[in-house]
């Protein structure tokens, strides 16, 4: 007997894309993200790959905290 878990989406006040994708989502314990340099007005932000990268981190970060984890989580 195959048991499924259900994939839920992680709940986040990032941009919400018009695309149909979350910032994370769950299934069988883990949680999976892919980040983007976005602000909240869901513009890429300004300021070259140092801006980027940190507007990204910070992304990633909020993603983990409303997911009820840490950086010490990302593997």
């Amino acid at each position: 007997m195959t048991t499924h878990s259900a994939k839920q989406a992680v709940k986040t006040s990032l941009y919400a894309s018009k695309s149909p994708l979350e910032w994370g989502i769950t299934n069988n314990g883990t949680l999976y993200t892919a980040q983007i340099p976005i602000d909240d007005k869901g513009e890429v932000v300004s300021g070259g790959i140092e801006a980027q990268t940190r507007q990204t981190l910070d992304n990633l970060k909020h993603t983990l905290q409303s997911a009820g984890v840490g950086m010490d989580a990302v593997l």
